[in-house]
């Protein structure tokens, strides 16, 4: 858990040399958030990295996943954590 309150939460999940990171803003204003070093790459959502900070501003009722460069720099439309076939 990076960041909780009762308008904010961001969590961290990491394996196999990979992070995924999670913002969520609840409320309706524009909100800035911690995330850690690692989220580096908006994967999904609306947000704004803050550069030279480890942030991201999301508007209000939104949300991001970040992930680390090795994932985001992946070339498989898969997450590296499932089977591709053929």
């Amino acid at each position: 858990m990076v960041t909780l309150s009762n308008a904010h939460l961001v969590y961290e999940t990491s394996g196999d040399g990979a992070a995924i990171t999670v913002a969520l803003n609840l409320s309706g204003a524009t909100a800035e958030l911690p995330v850690p070093p690692s989220a580096l790459s908006l994967l999904a959502g609306r947000g704004t990295r803050i550069p030279g900070r480890n942030a991201i501003s999301l508007p209000g009722y939104g949300w991001a996943v970040l992930g680390t460069a090795p994932w985001a720099a992946a070339t498989s439309a898969s997450p590296p954590y499932l089977p591709t076939t053929g």
